[in-house]
C-alpha cells in the first residue's frame, strides 16, 4: 500500500522492514538475527507488515512419515491379511484361523480381507480369492522402509494411521519476502 509511511509503523515493524530491505527473502530465524528481535517478535512484525502490503509471508508444511514398531513388524512379516491370504488356499473354518494365526492376528486379517475384497466369509469359513498383488498400503510401507516413498494418498494414509502402522510429523516453514511497496518504503522512507 503506497500510503503507508514510516510513521505508521511500530518500532518492531521498522526493525523488520529495515532487515527485510537488505535480506529481500528470508526465514524467521535469519530475520530475527538481522533485526535484533526475538523470532516471535520478528514474525509478529512480519505479519503486521503483511497486513499493510509491505511483506509477503508464505507457509509450507512438509509431512514426514515414520513406521511405528508395529509397522516395522508388518514390513518384514507382511500385513495380517497378506499373511493369511498367502497361507490359506481353500475354505478354512474361522476357528482354525484363530488357532493357526492367533486370535488377534486372525481378527485383524479377517476384517481387512473382507474390506479389501480378498476373501469372503461363508458359513463360518474363510473363502479366499486369488492371491492379490501388493496393495497401496503394502507398497507405502515398503517404500517407507526403503526410504523411497515420496507421497501417500489420503485414503492409504488414513488407513495406516488408523492401524497404528505409521506416524506423521509436520514441519512448518515460513518464508518472508519484501514486496515492491515494502522496498519503496525501505528506500525512500
Amino acid at each position: 500500500m503506497a500510503d503507508v509511511t514510516q510513521s505508521d509503523l511500530t518500532p518492531n515493524e521498522k526493525h523488520v522492514l529495515l532487515a527485510m530491505g537488505d535480506l529481500k527473502t528470508t526465514d524467521p530465524q535469519e530475520l530475527s538475527a538481522a533485526s535484533g528481535l526475538s523470532v516471535e517478535a520478528a514474525v509478529q512484525g512480519a505479519f503486521l507488515l503483511e497486513e499493510k502490503g509491505l511483506l509477503q509471508v508464505s507457509e509450507f508444511t512438509t509431512e514426514t512419515y515414520n513406521l511405528t514398531t508395529e509397522g516395522e513388524e508388518y514390513v518384514s512379516s507382511g500385513l495380517p491379511e497378506r499373511q493369511v491370504i498367502e497361507k490359506v488356499t481353500s475354505p478354512t473354518p474361522i476357528d482354525a484361523l484363530k488357532a493357526g494365526f492367533g486370535p488377534t492376528l486372525a481378527a485383524i486379517a479377517l476384517g481387512w480381507l473382507r474390506k479389501k475384497g480378498w476373501a469372503q466369509i461363508k458359513d463360518g469359513n474363510l473363502v479366499p480369492g486369488d492371491i492379490p498383488s501388493p496393495g497401496d498400503d503394502e507398497e507405502a510401507l515398503a517404500g517407507l522402509e526403503a526410504g523411497t516413498l515420496t507421497a501417500i494418498s489420503k485414503g492409504v494414509k488414513k488407513d495406516l494411521i488408523k492401524r497404528n502402522l505409521i506416524e506423521i510429523s509436520e514441519d512448518k516453514t515460513r518464508t518472508l519476502t519484501i514486496t515492491e511497496s515494502g522496498m519503496e518504503l525501505f528506500r525512500y522512507g
